[in-house]
């Protein structure tokens, strides 16, 4: 815009006779690239799964919700019986969206049910967890435990000297990059992850819950 002005005047001022900016190319600049768990990454959630930290870990991962759309759930958002979960918000495609429970981490679910509170995973207090606590005060702190993040390399708890090479928000891409590596069809991806417009959100009906179901279970 800068350039254009400053051609414009001079070819008022006689200085050129045509606007060069048109000939210019600006590329956009390209979106950072999100990293994701490795499998060796999340056996080792695995091999702790009794720490609830790496349970809800475990369970963004094999479910694709985002943190906070997890954290908003409640009892009555959970249907065990059928085994699935509706959730979501940011977008009317993500909003209200049925994600099958998997088989893996349905113990996990279970036990939150028992628990009986209003919210599926609440607080201490047993109102809504925290995004900001959690990442800070759990989510972080595991990771380095684990050895899955390292404090000199990946950046220092709980004020990182610099972006984290894995945040709450790398395991929805995880989530993707699992289903995708299964041979997961976008349409049913995107779906599930509820990146598309309220015309997929309308086709929910009983043959899509199994066929999601049988999408999740392929991970």
């Amino acid at each position: 815009n800068l350039i254009s002005q400053l051609s414009q005047y001079a070819i008022q001022n006689d200085i050129i006779t045509r606007n060069y900016a048109e000939f210019l190319v600006i590329t956009a600049p390209k979106a950072a690239e999100k990293d994701k768990f490795t499998a060796e990454e999340i056996k080792k959630l695995w091999d702790h799964a009794l720490d609830e930290r790496a349970q809800i870990v475990l369970t963004l991962i094999y479910t694709g919700f985002r943190i906070n759309e997890l954290f908003s759930l409640r009892r009555e958002d959970v249907d065990l019986r059928a085994g699935y979960m509706t959730g979501g918000e940011k977008t009317d495609a993500g909003k209200n969206r049925i994600v099958p429970i998997h088989p893996k981490v349905m113990p996990f679910v279970r036990a939150w049910m028992g628990k009986g509170k209003e919210y599926l995973i609440p607080n201490s207090n047993g109102g809504k967890k925290d995004p900001k606590n959690f990442r800070g005060r759990e989510f972080y702190p595991l990771l380095i435990e684990l050895g899955i993040l390292d404090v000199e390399k990946d950046g220092k708890y709980p004020v990182p000297a610099k972006p984290t090479r894995l945040t709450p928000h790398c395991t929805r891409h995880t989530f993707a990059s699992l289903m995708s590596t299964a041979g997961v069809t976008d349409d049913v991806l995107i779906r599930l992850i509820g990146h598309s417009d309220k015309a997929h959100t309308e086709r929910y009906i009983h043959k899509d819950l199994e066929e999601l179901r049988e999408a999740i279970n392929h991970i």
